[in-house]
């Protein structure tokens, strides 16, 4: 039987291989039909699929609804992918607010290195 941490390996590797869609889609097979609850390390796994693609939209969709649809508080790194992810993608303008959540959930990852 599959575990999280075959599911996060395999939806790396199709992230590397540019195959997005599949890895959103085994991020939802494995909830419905697996019955395994992802956790931090299998979104922050999809959500860097979803940035080898440039699917900024996406990536922020996951970060939105971690918290409310897999009970997973986004950890500073799934921010810091999704601006990431941001800036690749030129969506300057969508910064500001995913800066301003990081500071309020991790002001620790927020505050420059002195």
């Amino acid at each position: 039987k599959a575990t999280p941490v075959h599911y996060a390996s395999c939806i790396s590797l199709l992230g590397a291989a540019g195959q997005w869609e599949q890895a959103v889609q085994l991020l939802k097979r494995m909830t419905r039909i697996d019955g395994i609850v992802p956790d931090e390390r299998i979104l922050l796994a999809t959500m860097r699929a979803l940035q080898f693609s440039n699917k900024w939209a996406e990536s922020l969709d996951i970060l939105d609804t971690s918290r409310d649809v897999f009970m997973v508080n986004p950890s500073s790194q799934m921010y810091l992918c999704a601006l990431s992810t941001l800036i690749s993608c030129r969506q300057y303008h969508r910064l500001k607010s995913i800066l301003e959540e990081l500071e309020d959930e991790h002001p620790q990852a927020a505050r420059p290195c002195v």
